[in-house]
């Protein structure tokens, strides 16, 4: 059923669809993602912006431990009929999909968050799309993007609520911080133990390493702001597109610019997200309210 079903998709493919399709599944990768998170965060509120954030990065991690304990193979890698496009973005296991379980979780929350009807119908309609795209791609299985699907808006509704309602009691959602941070570290580890003593280094635990690294130092970097800079999502509309630029930028940079630098094993994958990550939530803004981005 399943083979069906991704035949059909490659038996319908063309050069209009293929770019349509890429265009859709581009919606769930990291640019993207983080580009939504840090606006929210550095231009509408901080609150909803840690909110889409740590909602997005429960998600992820649930999907990285998910794909490792499954590790099942992709359909371009097992059936040879399927020709995979777009595989640079195919990276670890199959199910669930990453693409759609974070665009699912991204965008459900978002539409939580803004409370508006017509973001609930785009959020539903982009997750399906995602979805589908996944498919059309010949990157997962229609059980994949099943499994994203529900997994993205369970995650989403879930800790939606959970964080709303830590967000104001600062000890509470800092120690909450501080202890799932140690918690993903840990089942990293334990991941990393496995994979070298028993699988002898042949699981795929990049996902991971970059997850729980972006979750670190999101972490930290959320902490450290609150304490030492807390700043103002205030400014004019210059100002926050400027902020907005100038940062994103910088986020892209770390990226993509430490693998010039840093050896491509998963340690540095690790500490790449990691920075960040904390760009994001701390070196950013500390730089921005010296030079009165923000205020």
């Amino acid at each position: 059923m399943q083979e069906s079903i991704l035949l059909f998709f490659q038996n319908i493919a063309n050069p209009v669809l293929d770019f349509f399709f890429e265009l859709i599944t581009m919606l769930g990768e990291k640019n993207i993602l983080i580009a939504g998170i840090a606006w929210m965060f550095w231009n509408v509120d901080k609150k909803k912006g840690f909110i889409l954030s740590f909602t997005l990065l429960f998600s992820l991690f649930l999907n990285a431990v998910l794909k490792i304990s499954i590790h099942n193979s992709r359909p371009f890698e097992v059936i040879p009929e399927i020709l995979g496009k777009r595989v640079q973005t195919a990276t670890g296991y199959s199910f669930p999909s990453g693409h759609t379980q974070g665009a699912t979780t991204f965008y459900l929350v978002l539409s939580l968050i803004l409370k508006k009807r017509w973001i609930y119908i785009t959020a539903i309609a982009i997750s399906l799309l995602v979805a589908l795209s996944r498919i059309y791609l010949g990157v997962h299985w229609p059980v994949d993007v099943i499994g994203g699907l529900v997994a993205g808006a369970v995650v989403a509704i879930l800790m939606y609520k959970i964080l709303s309602a830590l967000y104001d009691k600062s000890v509470s959602r800092d120690l909450f911080i501080v202890i799932s941070s140690i918690a993903a570290l840990l089942v990293m580890a334990l991941f990393l133990v496995i994979n070298r003593f028993y699988f002898e280094s042949n699981l795929l635990v990049t996902d991971l390493m970059k997850t729980v690294g972006v979750f670190t130092g999101a972490s930290v970097g959320f902490i450290l702001e609150e304490k030492y800079i807390d700043f103002s999502t205030a400014g004019n509309v210059i100002k926050k597109v400027l902020r907005f630029v100038l940062g994103l930028a910088g986020a892209l940079l770390l990226l993509s610019g430490l693998k010039l630098l840093f050896p491509v094993v998963d340690a540095f994958h690790f500490l790449r997200y990691g920075l960040t990550g904390l760009w994001i939530t701390f070196l950013f803004p500390y730089i921005g309210k010296k030079a009165s981005l923000f205020i």
